[in-house]
């Protein structure tokens, strides 16, 4: 059996790296779930959700008829990337369902995508945290600058 845990940690210091990092992880999920919504007949198809996320990375780069996702958020992680995509691909089903509950049940205003999430990236050991110490509780954080 494989155990997984999670810790919560109050940071310190100089946190305006943080800061960066996050709005630039909204501003780009704030990007692709107009992308998403807007594939959503050809997403909803699909049997599993990786096959979902690859779809829409293969939407987000650059062709002759749109700006490319690389463009706009330059040096962006791939894991960052595909944590953006999933948490699109989220909402707009959220909102999908929504929709279509209240088609069907039509009690209240009619549901609206709404592009402004106050979500986080998730940090990943390996990939945006590493030497974790919970005696001293010290950890590296990798963050945009």
């Amino acid at each position: 059996m494989k155990l997984t845990m999670s810790y919560a940690i109050k940071l310190n210091g100089d946190l305006k790296a943080l800061k960066n990092s996050i709005i630039i992880y909204r501003d780009a999920l704030c990007y692709t779930i107009p992308i998403v919504d807007g594939h959503w007949n050809e997403l909803e198809n699909f049997e599993y959700t990786t096959q979902r996320m690859m779809h829409v990375e293969k939407l987000l780069h650059s062709t002759s008829q749109n700006e490319a996702f690389d463009e706009k958020f330059h040096k962006f992680p791939s894991y960052l990337r595909r944590a953006v995509i999933n948490r699109a691909i989220g909402v707009v089903s959220s909102y999908r369902s929504n929709l279509a509950n209240w088609v069907h049940n039509r009690k209240g205003l009619a549901p609206k995508l709404s592009l402004t999430h106050y979500t986080y990236p998730a940090y990943y050991k390996g990939n945006l945290f590493r030497n974790f110490d919970p005696v001293r509780q010290t950890i590296e954080l990798k963050v945009f600058k």
